[in-house]
């Protein structure tokens, strides 16, 4: 539920901050309306992981519950239109001694391999704004998140963990900036919400992503 709720808090401040921007830069402007219809962009960066806490934005940041180990990112997109694109993503991460996986801690010794694999649908705001270089944008989506064998400590007790796959349900915002027609930076936040089933359902949790990449974008001819 709080991961439900931090979605839909995240959507609106991402529309507030939309409304705000379009209001102090004007909606005339000298636009020019570019078509991105049929383009690719792929990005490569780097991630953060918080994972099976509150899903408070600001434990992303928290030394005591994010991930940032071995943290690669790589990410394709293509726009149907000016407004809606769709996007995969491949992350990796390791999970850190003395932090949090799925409501246990790491002891020593027995640092997990996190892999990721989400697609989205998003919906930019840049006809909005009427701006080529400011992109920001919502999204939807799903994925299926993978956690190694690790041992937990569940209140002192340790537990062995098998590796454990679970779909999970996205949701966030970010934004591109464009310095040139090809070149660009990106900046995401999601929340993702761990589908509970199987045997080990009682070990799956959520986890929070902010990730910043390097966009490349391929016009279509």
């Amino acid at each position: 539920m709080k991961k439900i709720k931090l979605i839909s808090f995240l959507v609106f401040v991402n529309l507030c901050f939309t409304s705000l921007y379009a209001q102090t830069n004007g909606l005339a402007g000298n636009f020019l309306r570019e078509q991105h219809t049929g383009d690719w962009v792929l990005g490569f960066g780097v991630n953060i992981v918080e994972d099976g806490g509150s899903g408070d934005f600001s434990e992303i940041f928290d030394k005591s519950s994010s991930h940032f180990s071995n943290p690669f990112i790589l990410s394709a997109e293509y726009y149907t239109n000016n407004h809606f694109s769709f996007n995969t993503s491949l992350s990796f991460n390791k999970y850190l001694t003395g932090k949090s996986v799925d409501s246990g801690i790491i002891p020593e010794g027995a640092e997990p391999i996190y892999m990721a694999l989400d697609v989205s649908s998003k919906y930019s705001f840049r006809e909005l704004l009427k701006s080529e270089s400011f992109e920001p944008y919502v999204l939807l989506g799903a994925g299926y998140t993978n956690i190694g064998s690790h041992t937990s400590s569940f209140d002192g007790r340790l537990t062995q963990i098998p590796s454990i796959g679970r779909m999970t349900v996205n949701g966030g915002f970010g934004a591109n900036y464009w310095f040139s027609e090809k070149w660009g930076l990106n900046l995401n936040f999601l929340a993702k919400q761990g589908v509970k089933s199987g045997k080990y359902k009682a070990y799956i949790t959520g986890q929070t992503q902010f990730s910043i990449s390097a966009l490349y974008r391929f016009k279509k001819k």
